[in-house]
């Protein structure tokens, strides 16, 4: 009996912490329209929007997060979105299957935040076309971190 009781609630707490969105549930197109709370560039060139500030830590090279994103093209096509699936969880910076301008958009948010991220060619596709993205692309990434993990 102390065995089983231990299972389920190992299995309970494996549950909780693998749940999309940890129990919130990601904000819709709507939340990142209007100006934002604050915009600056970093020095790669990655123009960061805060549309809504979260809390706690700030996500950290190293870090494992969970995030919910939407990429919209300059013309104003999504070319892909996580929502009607798991957020997207990753190695911040560590994740070599990601652009690079991804890991510099999610970088510094705190659970919670809503930002947009617009990322240069150079730190994404550059000269190759991917899909509906076209070469030479600016992306613009909205973002909310639902998760991190130290």
């Amino acid at each position: 009996m102390r065995a089983r009781v231990f299972r389920l609630a190992f299995a309970s707490a494996w549950l909780a912490l693998a749940a999309p969105g940890c129990g919130q549930a990601p904000q819709g197109p709507e939340a990142f329209a209007g100006a934002p709370l604050e915009t600056h560039t970093r020095e790669d060139g990655v123009e960061i929007q805060v549309l809504a500030r979260g809390q706690g830590d700030a996500a950290a090279p190293g870090d494992w997060v969970l995030v919910h994103y939407r990429l919209v093209l300059p013309s104003g096509e999504v070319a892909d979105d996580s929502h009607g699936r798991k957020p997207l969880g990753f190695f911040l910076g560590k994740d070599h299957k990601l652009i690079e301008g991804f890991h510099a958009g999610v970088e510094g948010m705190q659970v919670g935040e809503l930002r947009r991220a617009i990322v240069p060619p150079h730190l994404g596709y550059g000269e190759r076309s991917m899909g509906p993205i076209p070469a030479n692309a600016t992306l613009h990434f909205e973002l909310e971190l639902m998760r991190i993990s130290k």
